[in-house]
Formats: structure tokens, sequence, C-alpha cells
């Protein structure tokens, strides 16, 4: 199982936390692994179920549409400590389109049981996670001031972050 989590703010500007997951093997054993995370909390919009590889990967194609200009940084992300976090909540405070969002997908399971050395991807470990700040927004005048704060943001992720993508 893999899991991604996404911060955003809601239309009053209030942070919220969306968590993705996705278990590739035997379907019984994948409802016995998702159910702690069923049992967290009620859903709030989403559910999770049985689906294709490809419905899985279009799930999102919604979100971003032709046309809409995007500014994307992406790191490696190995400790998810409380500092990490601060910076990220701080920003997502501050972003300059309610469209950006900052999100933590993990890298973990089978991918981090090969051996660094064979492959080309080598950032493998118990529990590391690819940061990426999306950083979104419809109108081409509003470039500048969502570029300068996906860096600022990215800039001040740095004490946290691995070299590599």
């Amino acid at each position: 199982m893999t899991t991604i989590g996404s911060l955003w703010t809601g239309e009053d500007g209030a942070p919220g936390v969306s968590v993705g997951a996705c278990y590739v093997d035997d379907l019984a054993k994948g409802e016995q692994v998702v159910r702690p995370l069923l049992e967290f909390g009620p859903p709030l919009g989403g559910e999770i179920q049985p689906m294709a590889h490809c419905s899985l990967q279009s799930a999102n194609d919604a979100a971003f549409p032709d046309g809409r200009q995007h500014y994307w940084k992406s790191a490696w992300l190995s400790d998810l400590s409380d500092g990490a976090i601060d910076v990220m909540l701080q920003f997502l405070a501050t972003k300059r389109s309610p469209l950006t969002g900052i999100s933590l997908q993990q890298v973990h399971g089978v991918a981090a049981r090969v051996d660094p050395a064979a492959t080309a991807f080598a950032h493998r470990g118990a529990n590391q996670y690819d940061f990426l700040i999306l950083s979104q927004w419809d109108d081409p005048a509003d470039s500048e001031v969502n570029i300068r704060w996906a860096e600022a943001c990215f800039d001040a992720m740095q004490p946290f972050l691995e070299r590599g993508v």
C-alpha cells in the first residue's frame, strides 16, 4: 500500500487534509490493510474501492484542466518532522491561489526493499516522501506572485529536504 496526503484550504480559508491510498495485491488482503484508514474517521467526500490502474491514474484529471497555469517544485523528504509540518502549514496559510496545494506521496513497501544501487531510482527507505508544491492559478497575470510563493515555500523547506527528486 502507498498513500498520498494533500494539504489545501477550503473556501473559508481553513486548512484541510485529504488522504489517498493504493493497495496492489489480493483484494481481501487489501481490505484488511486499509481497514484502519477507513475506521480512522468518516470519509468526507471519498471512498476506497477497487479500481483499474488507468482509472486511478486519471482520477484527478479534472483538477488540472487545459489552460491552467502551473509552477511545481518537488524534492525528497525522508523525515516528516514537526518542523517540516510547521513550514508546510505556514505556507499553506499564505498561498496565493485557492487552487494551490502541497502533497506528500509516501514511498515504501516493495519500493523500499530494492537495493538503492539496483536501479536508476536510488531513493529507497522505510518511510520516505515525494514532497510536491503544486502552485496553480488561472490568470496568467498572477504568474509572478504564485511563482514567488512556490519558490519561497521550497526555500523554507530546504532544511528538511534531501537531494534528488
